[in-house]
Order: C-alpha cells, then structure tokens, then sequence
C-alpha cells in the first residue's frame, strides 16, 4: 500500500510520493529552536557551509546536492549570506527564493529543504560589522573539514554558522578522500570518497583521526552521524580532473546513470524564480524580442566582463585589465559563427561587468552595447545587495551566445546556462561562446 508524504516548506507545499512508513523530512512542519529536535529517528541529513563569492557558494551547494543523491541523505541547503562581493549590511536571502527547488526535488526523489525549515533563524539586523549574526540557541555539532592538508585551520564559514546557531568542531577528512593522496597541496576531494565516509547506518569511523579544531566555545565532537556536515566542498571533483565541472564532460545525465544528471544539470535545472526573471524583464524591456522560433532564447549576445579582483591577478601573459577591444573581437567571432552555422543576424549585445571606472562603461556605450545601471535604477535601494548580480546572472542567460571571462565561475555558469537555457532543456538550442583572458 503506497502514501503520501506532505512536506512543508515556508513558502510552498509539497507533495513526496513515499511508501507507507517511510519516513517523512522532519518531525515537525514548521521550524524549531533547535535543529537536532526537528531530525527525524532513522533520517539522515547532510549540509554543508561556504565563505566566498555568490557563484562559488552557489557550486558549493550544487556539490552538496550531488553528494546528498550519493549518500541517500536529505541536504539541508544553507541561505546565502554575505561575505565576498557582498556588502555586510546586505541581510540573507533563502536558497529556494533564488531556485526552485520544488522541480528539482522531484528529480531527486526526496525532499530538499531549506536551513529556514529546519530551524529558527534571527531576523538580520543591517550592520557594516563583519560577522555580526547571532542565534539565541546555539548548538555544538562535530563536521568534516575538505581543507587543503597544508592548512591548519578549517575554512572559516563564521558570518553564516553564527547566522544559523552552529558552534561546529572540525575533524579533516581522511587521506584516501584527496585526489592527489601523495600531494599535501592540492585541495581537490572526491564525492564517492566522502560519500563512504558518511554512508548512513554505516559510516567511516572517525575515531582514530586527530582533531583538526575544536568549536569557538571549545567543544571537541567527532562528525556527526545523523547529520552529516562540511565546512566546505567547492573543491570537490569525480577524480577525473581538477575543477570539472568547467568542462562539458562533467558528469551529466546518461540512461541508467542517474546519480550522474545532478552533478551537471543543476545550474540549470535549479531554475532561478520566475519573480526574478520578470524583473529582469521590467528592468530590460528594450530587449523584449520576439523569441527565436522553436528556441527560448532572446535574439542577442551575452557578455560578462569580470574587473574587480580579477584586476590584480596579472602576470606576463596576461594583462591586469584586458581591454573592451578582445572581447568586441571575441563578440564579433560569436555573430560570425552564428550567421555561418544557424543563419543568424544577430546585432543587439547585452553587457555586464563588476567594472566601476566610468571611462570603462564609456567604452560600452560607444561599442554600442546595452547593460542596466544598477545605480540609475537604484536596485541596491529598491531591492538588496544580492539583486544586482541575480538580475545580471538572469539576464545573461538569455542570450543565443555568450562571451565570457576565462577562469571566472561567474562566466562559467553563466555559460552553462546560455548552452542550455533556461527551460533547463539541453535539446532545444546550443549558444555559441567565446572566452577572453
């Protein structure tokens, strides 16, 4: 005799066919002070925490969707809250308000749920201090660390841990879960190795590694069997190389592979929110085109320039500020390709750029090329800091080719997302890149 499980979310509801008596995500459907009272018995959990930029700590929570389908746990997806990129006034915005979680899940085959249905959070109060979050109930719990074996502190996750009430000890992950076993510096783990070490009911023990750190009110806990936790998986790859999931060989959907679909379709199939898509749309209503026919795509090209930190990474190869000139060339092969392959005149450009130097946004209005102005629409004000990127990563996704900046995962993804679009189907139409160094 079959059921159905209701999970409730704070937003939505939704519906996960189950067995009768399988059990269902938490005990109670609403949050809880603490987030040990709302782990069901015989349920198993795994979250993970990030320090970095949007795009980083997005792919960090792409890594711990996958691990989740590997180790048959239930991810608790972590808000995001601000530290790289983003001003420290900026409050945390939920993971599900960004992507739909409610579509993605039902590929999963189990619930996906937010820290917020977990448990309670504090309102954000705005403050320009650095790691300024409390919790009214904070709670010891023992993680795994993926540091570099070099390193001798965890990473340090503190604005987001403090947001959620966690005060976490650390225990590094054991050799064997390193790619390079006999390279003390490199910072790549595998999924398959992590995922034997928090295989539920029967997981590694970790009794016998050393302790890597102890909380920040001095408790020493081992990882945690019931919820599994990390510090940190951006670094995590197949085995097969470093940094794959930059590569259109990633791990992707093959029939009787299915684990293998997460791994490269959630930047995609983690559809952002259609509030967020007709914002962009309001915001950028000269591009409103008639789709191309039989393709979801907007009859233009993307560009993402990346500036800001990327001004000081500069060698002899490579200049601190590559000029607007390479990446018009770069737009121009983009045209020509698709004219050549696809019959297409495309003449509309649309750009966006972390660059602040008017002179440089002086040069894009005289290649004629479109972009939004944050600061003329006072997004910051109307919205918050994390909706001039979101408004960009949008729009960029909904070019027929895109350019981009190498080495930036902000590119990447965007990219990605450009090749299959934003109907998360991979057989509708194909962009064109280029990347500029």
């Amino acid at each position: 005799m079959g059921g159905v499980a209701e999970v409730v979310f704070a937003n939505d509801t939704v519906n996960v066919a189950t067995t009768l008596g399988r059990p269902v995500a938490l005990n109670h459907p609403y949050a809880t002070d603490t987030f040990r009272e709302n782990l069901r018995y015989g349920s198993y959990y795994i979250t993970a925490f990030a320090t970095a930029g949007f795009t980083n700590e997005f792919l960090n929570y792409v890594h711990l969707l996958y691990l989740a389908f590997l180790t048959e746990r239930i991810p608790i997806v972590p808000p995001f809250a601000p530290h790289e990129h983003i001003s420290w006034e900026t409050p945390p915005i939920r993971f599900s308000k960004i992507f739909n979680i409610t579509s993605f899940q039902s590929m999963l085959g189990r619930p996906i749920l937010d820290w917020e249905d977990v448990k309670k959070t504090q309102p954000a109060t705005p403050s320009s201090k650095r790691y300024s979050y409390s919790s009214n109930n904070t709670e010891n719990v023992g993680c795994w660390s993926t540091r570099v074996r070099t390193e001798p502190k965890p990473a340090d996750p503190a604005n987001l841990v403090k947001l959620l009430g966690i005060d976490a000890s650390y225990t590094r992950v054991p050799d064997f879960a390193f790619m390079e076993r006999d390279n003390l510096n490199s910072p790549h783990v595998t999924f398959h190795a992590l995922a034997a070490t928090i295989a539920p009911k029967h997981p590694y023990s970790a009794s016998n590694l050393p302790l890597l750190a102890a909380s920040p009110s001095g408790s020493t806990l081992t990882p945690d069997t019931q919820l599994a936790c990390y510090d940190f998986l951006y670094y995590v790859t197949s085995g097969v190389e470093s940094f794959e999931w930059q590569h259109s060989w990633s791990p992707r959907m093959e029939p009787g592979r299915q684990e293998l679909a997460l791994h490269s379709r959630v930047p995609s199939t983690l559809r952002q929110q259609p509030g967020t898509r007709r914002l962009w749309r309001t915001m950028l209503i000269e591009f409103t085109l008639p789709n191309l026919p039989f393709c979801p795509f907007i009859q233009m090209i993307t560009v993402h320039i990346r500036r800001g930190d990327f001004a000081q990474q500069c060698w002899v190869d490579k200049p601190c500020r590559t000029g607007t000139e390479k990446f018009a060339q770069a737009v121009q092969d983009v045209k020509k390709q698709l004219a050549e392959e696809r019959g297409l005149d495309v003449t509309s450009v649309f750009v966006t750029s972390d660059e602040r130097d008017p002179g440089f946004w002086d040069e894009v209005k005289h290649l004629g090329w479109k972009f939004i102005d944050h600061e003329a629409e006072r997004t910051l004000e109307r919205y918050n800091g994390w909706y001039p990127a979101l408004i960009d990563t949008v729009a960029l996704s909904f070019g027929v080719g895109f350019v981009g900046t190498l080495d930036s995962t902000f590119s990447t993804l965007s990219a990605k997302r450009v090749g299959i679009g934003m109907t998360g189907s991979p057989n509708w139409c194909t962009g064109t890149f280029r990347w500029v160094l």
